[in-house]
């Protein structure tokens, strides 16, 4: 998906004036480096790859509908790649959320191992765990 919206897309920058078709050329790019990462990475550098690519894709939308609005865009164009980032959207929020169930599977809460027996340590929804003592 990721690959059709990016093959979809740089060439219709070329059409772009010169001085802004760098603008949105490096978004593109920017956001295709983190697709990337996030897809290599592991762990917690996987999750901080993920918050930025989504953070990239908010850009790009910006962009895009900025360059609808000043008809670098057609209107037919502008919807085929508003169609195209809004099914990247729920993609990356399903990613994110996958990485945060195996971390909370594996024991990392927020990056730091579980609580050994003994040790009290307090989960995101405010719970504490690990609280019994040993004998």
């Amino acid at each position: 998906m990721e690959f059709d919206l990016l093959a979809w897309l740089i060439p219709r920058t070329m059409s772009f004036p010169r001085q802004q078709r760098f603008v949105l050329t490096r978004r593109v790019q920017d956001f295709q480096e983190r697709i990337i990462e996030a897809g290599v990475s592991k762990g917690l550098l996987r999750a901080e790859n993920l918050v930025e690519a989504d953070m990239e894709l908010s850009k790009l939308r910006f962009y895009l509908r900025l360059s609808r609005d000043l008809r670098w865009l057609s209107l037919g164009q502008y919807e085929h790649v508003a169609r195209m980032v809004q099914e990247i959207g729920p993609l990356l929020g399903g990613w994110r959320k996958r990485e945060v169930d195996q971390r909370d599977l594996d024991g990392e809460v927020t990056g730091q191992p579980a609580a050994s027996w003994g040790q009290a340590e307090e989960t995101p929804g405010g719970a504490w765990r690990g609280v019994q003592q040993q004998s």
